[in-house]
C-alpha cells in the first residue's frame, strides 16, 4: 500500500519567534493558519487520507526579508 506524505507545511513555535526577537529586535509574522495544535492537523490528514507530514519552519525571517523592511 502507498505512503502518502504531505510535504509543504509550516509551523513556528512561539519560542522561535521570541528568541528571534530577542536577537535581531523584529519578531517574525506567524502564518495567520499556524496553530500549535496538532490534534486539528492529524484529524485533517486522517480525513483526506495523508499518513505522514514534513512540517518546515513556517515564519519568513530570513536576512533579506529584514534589511527590506528595515528600508
Amino acid at each position: 500500500m502507498a505512503t502518502w506524505i504531505d510535504w509543504h507545511s509550516h509551523h513556528t513555535p512561539a519560542e522561535v519567534v521570541e528568541r528571534f526577537g530577542v536577537l535581531t529586535g523584529k519578531k517574525p509574522k506567524i502564518d495567520d493558519y499556524d496553530s500549535a495544535d496538532f490534534s486539528k492537523r492529524v484529524a485533517e490528514m486522517d480525513t483526506v487520507g495523508i499518513d505522514v507530514q514534513l512540517i518546515c519552519q513556517g515564519a519568513d525571517y530570513t536576512p533579506i526579508n529584514y534589511r527590506q523592511n528595515r528600508l
